[in-house]
């Protein structure tokens, strides 16, 4: 009987980055989704932001879940008021693993997304300058955007 070689177990030999960021994300995403879900259900997983009641002020992640859950619900707007960066890891994420699974499939005729600092940096800018520009209406004019 012949032996099968797979393409996915030659990536991970030729350590390709992309398929080590899938196969962590295809681990942890469904141990965090887990986790989350046992913690809120225990009530473990507070209602307020911990960072804001000590200081006064937003947290660079205030409304992400908000934010998370109303992008699922579909109000794509109102989820990028609360956290714009949620709807950018997102589309990343599913365009990335789509990319990917097919790159897989294909066995490498299709190329898939490559993950570069470049979408890092981006995703970073985002978080910085939303945490800013809500800092600054509430605390300049006392706009509250998450409540």
């Amino acid at each position: 009987m012949m032996k099968r070689n797979f393409y996915f177990t030659d990536l991970l030999r030729k350590k390709d980055s992309d398929a080590f960021v899938y196969i962590i994300g295809l681990i942890f995403m469904p141990l965090f989704a887990l986790c989350w879900y046992i913690a809120s259900r225990a009530g473990l997983i507070p209602d307020f932001c911990v960072f804001r009641a000590l200081t006064g002020i937003y947290c660079p992640g205030c409304g992400g879940t908000r934010a998370f859950l109303l992008l699922f619900r579909g109000d794509i707007l109102q989820s990028l008021i609360y956290h714009p960066f949620i709807a950018y890891a997102v589309v990343l994420g599913i365009v990335f693993y789509t990319s990917q699974t097919v790159r897989f499939i294909s066995r490498g005729r299709s190329k898939g997304l490559h993950m570069r600092p470049m979408y890092l940096i981006a995703g970073g800018a985002l978080l910085l300058l939303n945490w800013a520009v809500k800092n600054l209406l509430l605390l300049i004019w006392n706009i509250k955007l998450i409540n």
